[in-house]
C-alpha cells in the first residue's frame, strides 16, 4: 500500500512536469536532485542552473556538474559573491530573503532563460511548516514549486530519491 501511494505522487510529479521546459534552480540537494531526475524523464530540454556564491566547498560545484551530467540535462554554473553583498554580509534575519533574491535575479539574467516556459525551485510542504523567508521571493520571480504543487513532503522526497537510487 505505500509503495503504491509513492508510485502514486511520483506520477502526479510526472504528469505535473511533463513538457514542461523549465529552468531549476540546483542545489544537488535531495529536493532539486528528485526533481532533475523527473525533468530528465518527461522534460529533457530544461536547464539546471547551479550559482557558486564563492562560500561552498569547489566539490559542491563538480557534484552538480557530475549530476546534470549523470541526468543528461543541460546546466549552467553562475559565479558569484554573495560576501561582497552587504545585504548579505549583514547576516541578518532576512539573509535567506537576499540570498534567493540574489540567486534568482541572476538566474533571470542568463541570456536564454526566455526560451524556456518556467522557473522551478525545490520547496517541499514541509518546508512551509518551518520558517524560511527565502520562500517569500518565489512570487516575485514567477516561480513554481512542483513539490508544493503536488502535495509532496520531505519524507516524500528522501522515499522518492531511495526508490529510484538517486
Amino acid at each position: 500500500m505505500i509503495k503504491m501511494q509513492l508510485e502514486d505522487k511520483i506520477k502526479r510529479l510526472e504528469n505535473y512536469l511533463r513538457n514542461k521546459k523549465s529552468v531549476l534552480g540546483f542545489s544537488a540537494g535531495s529536493d532539486s536532485t528528485l526533481i532533475a531526475y523527473i525533468l530528465s524523464k518527461v522534460s529533457p530540454d530544461s536547464l539546471l542552473v547551479t550559482v557558486n556564491n564563492n562560500m561552498m566547498p569547489d566539490e559542491f560545484i563538480e557534484y552538480t556538474i557530475k549530476q546534470a551530467e549523470k541526468f543528461n540535462l543541460k546546466h549552467k554554473v553562475i559565479n558569484l559573491d554573495f560576501l561582497t553583498d552587504e545585504t548579505f554580509q549583514n547576516n541578518g534575519k532576512q539573509r535567506c530573503y537576499e540570498c534567493r533574491k540574489l540567486m534568482y535575479f541572476n538566474i533571470q539574467q542568463l541570456p536564454e532563460f526566455e526560451n524556456y516556459d518556467y522557473f522551478l525551485e525545490g520547496t517541499n510542504i514541509t518546508d512551509l511548516l518551518e520558517d524560511r523567508p527565502g520562500i517569500l521571493v518565489l512570487d516575485m520571480f514567477n516561480m513554481t514549486s512542483p513539490l508544493v504543487d503536488c502535495g509532496i513532503t520531505k519524507q516524500d522526497v528522501f522515499d522518492m530519491t531511495d526508490y529510484f537510487n538517486l
